[in-house]
Protein backbone atom coordinates (compact mmCIF):
# COMPACT_ATOMS: atom_id res chain seq x y z
CA UNK A 1 0.00 0.00 0.00
CA UNK A 2 1.45 3.35 -1.24
CA UNK A 3 -0.44 6.79 0.37
CA UNK A 4 -0.27 10.29 -1.30
CA UNK A 5 -0.83 12.64 0.79
CA UNK A 6 -1.53 16.54 -0.99
CA UNK A 7 -1.39 19.36 1.93
CA UNK A 8 -3.26 22.06 -0.34
CA UNK A 9 -3.88 25.67 1.52
CA UNK A 10 -6.95 27.56 0.15
CA UNK A 11 -6.99 31.06 -0.99
CA UNK A 12 -8.86 33.42 1.50
CA UNK A 13 -12.25 33.22 1.69
CA UNK A 14 -12.29 30.22 -1.05
CA UNK A 15 -12.32 27.71 2.11
CA UNK A 16 -15.84 26.06 1.15
CA UNK A 17 -15.08 26.60 -2.70
CA UNK A 18 -11.74 24.76 -2.47
CA UNK A 19 -13.00 22.19 -0.51
CA UNK A 20 -15.99 21.25 -2.71
CA UNK A 21 -13.51 20.79 -5.78
CA UNK A 22 -11.63 18.46 -4.03
CA UNK A 23 -14.40 16.15 -3.19
CA UNK A 24 -15.52 16.44 -6.44
CA UNK A 25 -11.70 15.40 -7.75
CA UNK A 26 -11.40 12.80 -4.77
CA UNK A 27 -14.87 11.51 -6.13
CA UNK A 28 -13.29 10.89 -9.64
CA UNK A 29 -10.03 9.23 -8.18
CA UNK A 30 -11.63 6.13 -7.92
CA UNK A 31 -11.63 5.43 -11.50
CA UNK A 32 -8.28 5.96 -11.90
CA UNK A 33 -6.43 2.42 -11.80
CA UNK A 34 -4.21 1.00 -9.10
CA UNK A 35 -6.21 4.12 -6.39
CA UNK A 36 -7.98 2.11 -4.20
CA UNK A 37 -9.62 4.94 -2.36
CA UNK A 38 -9.45 8.48 -2.06
CA UNK A 39 -10.30 10.76 0.55
CA UNK A 40 -10.40 14.86 1.73
CA UNK A 41 -9.67 15.92 4.95
CA UNK A 42 -10.39 19.43 6.30
CA UNK A 43 -8.00 21.03 9.47
CA UNK A 44 -9.86 21.20 12.50
CA UNK A 45 -8.31 24.39 13.10
CA UNK A 46 -7.99 25.82 9.97
CA UNK A 47 -10.11 25.68 7.71
CA UNK A 48 -8.13 27.24 4.64
CA UNK A 49 -5.85 23.81 4.82
CA UNK A 50 -7.71 20.39 2.61
CA UNK A 51 -5.76 17.42 2.26
CA UNK A 52 -6.53 14.75 -0.01
CA UNK A 53 -5.32 11.30 0.65
CA UNK A 54 -5.29 8.84 -2.01
CA UNK A 55 -4.60 5.25 -1.28
CA UNK A 56 -2.57 3.12 -3.68
CA UNK A 57 -1.82 -0.06 -4.45
CA UNK A 58 2.04 0.21 -4.49
CA UNK A 59 4.61 3.24 -5.33
CA UNK A 60 4.69 2.37 -9.30
CA UNK A 61 0.52 2.07 -9.83
CA UNK A 62 1.06 5.94 -8.24
CA UNK A 63 3.19 6.72 -10.49
CA UNK A 64 1.89 4.98 -13.41
CA UNK A 65 -1.15 7.73 -12.78
CA UNK A 66 -1.03 10.05 -15.97
CA UNK A 67 -2.62 13.02 -14.21
CA UNK A 68 -5.86 13.31 -16.27
CA UNK A 69 -8.30 13.16 -14.00
CA UNK A 70 -6.47 15.92 -11.58
CA UNK A 71 -6.41 17.67 -15.25
CA UNK A 72 -9.89 17.11 -15.62
CA UNK A 73 -10.19 19.28 -12.47
CA UNK A 74 -7.30 21.66 -12.37
CA UNK A 75 -9.42 24.60 -13.97
CA UNK A 76 -12.19 24.52 -11.07
CA UNK A 77 -9.28 24.01 -8.12
CA UNK A 78 -7.36 26.99 -9.35
CA UNK A 79 -9.46 30.13 -8.34
CA UNK A 80 -9.04 28.53 -5.00
CA UNK A 81 -5.86 27.32 -4.23
CA UNK A 82 -3.02 29.13 -2.77
CA UNK A 83 -0.38 26.38 -2.11
CA UNK A 84 0.73 22.31 -1.51
CA UNK A 85 3.15 20.26 -0.02
CA UNK A 86 3.11 16.45 -1.31
CA UNK A 87 4.45 13.81 1.06
CA UNK A 88 4.50 9.97 -0.23
CA UNK A 89 4.52 6.88 2.77
CA UNK A 90 4.95 3.27 2.26
CA UNK A 91 2.81 1.23 4.73
CA UNK A 92 5.22 -1.20 5.76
Amino acid sequence: MFVQMITNTAKAGHENAYLAASQRFAADMGTVQGCVASYVWQAVDDSAVVVNVNLWESAEACAADDGSVFLAHKAELKPHFAGNVTTMYEVR
